[in-house]
């Protein structure tokens, strides 16, 4: 009976976070479209449109990148679904929330979603209470949070394999170059945000528009 309720709930987390994965791709796609768009208008020196198009693409990016943190927040649950089973602690609690998730991943509506990941996690975080004395013993080994020097290691290896200068892949990975620690799920959202809405900035992306305007 154990056996089953994991492979129900494995199965429900892994397909929701390829839902997620999904509705993360759509929304860059989107995105991406909106720029599409935002390039025409200003060769056409149509600001307002401009304005609108650059405005829509911010708001897919901003989801886009809200989807991906959930998809890597189930992640983590999807571990946890593991070695609650090998310890045999599953719960009622987990199956209850399981079918919440389920039902509402048909959605699409992030706050809903977000509501109910939050719930799904702490679930588990309870359930990491009554197991702490095995995964203390475990930690070192499954660390959920990689040192900041591999991760710029990392960063600057993947940059000099593709010819890159490591600022330039930073810039085009929306993560600021002067970053020491590594942020949050949350403060990576607000500075991806923040990099894409300066792109957009309104000097920047109207002054050329302008410019030809008062030529003309």
């Amino acid at each position: 009976m154990l056996l089953v309720k994991f492979f129900s709930v494995s199965a429900t987390v892994r397909f929701s976070g390829k839902q997620l994965s999904r509705y993360a791709q759509k929304a860059e796609s989107d995105s991406k479209g909106y720029r599409s768009k935002l390039k025409k208008a200003l060769e056409a020196k149509n600001v307002d449109a401009a304005r609108i198009y650059a405005e829509d693409s911010i708001r897919k990016h901003r989801e886009s990148i809200q989807y991906m943190t959930m998809a890597s927040r189930l992640d983590a649950v999807q571990a946890r679904v593991k070695t609650a089973t090998t310890m045999k602690s599953m719960t009622k609690d987990i199956g209850r929330v399981t079918q919440r998730l389920k039902s509402t991943m048909g959605t699409m509506n992030l706050e809903q979603i977000e509501r109910v990941m939050g719930e799904f996690e702490k679930t588990f975080v309870d359930l990491d209470v009554r197991t702490s004395t095995v995964e203390d013993s475990m930690g070192s080994a499954m660390a959920t949070t990689a040192p900041e020097d591999e991760i710029q290691n990392l960063i600057k290896q993947v940059a000099e394999e593709n010819g890159l200068e490591v600022e330039a892949a930073m810039a085009g990975a929306q993560v600021p170059s002067d970053s020491i620690a590594s942020p949050t799920p949350g403060e990576r959202t607000s500075q991806a945000d923040d990099a894409l809405t300066q792109r957009f900035a309104f000097p920047f992306f109207l002054a050329p528009c302008a410019r030809a305007m008062h030529n003309t």
